[in-house]
């Protein structure tokens, strides 16, 4: 199992304002070895 943690900018926000932080979760069936090489390529496509 990967899991990553998004962040989202660093920002002031102002009494009574409000920020959104989106994410999208994607569930996938891949073999990966322990390799960085082949994590870094599942993530990036």
């Amino acid at each position: 199992m990967l899991e990553l943690e998004t962040l989202g900018p660093v920002s002031r926000i102002e009494p009574g304002g409000y920020i959104d932080h989106d994410e999208i979760w994607q569930l996938r069936n891949a073999a990966v070895t322990e390799s960085e090489a082949d994590i870094d390529a599942l993530i990036t496509g």
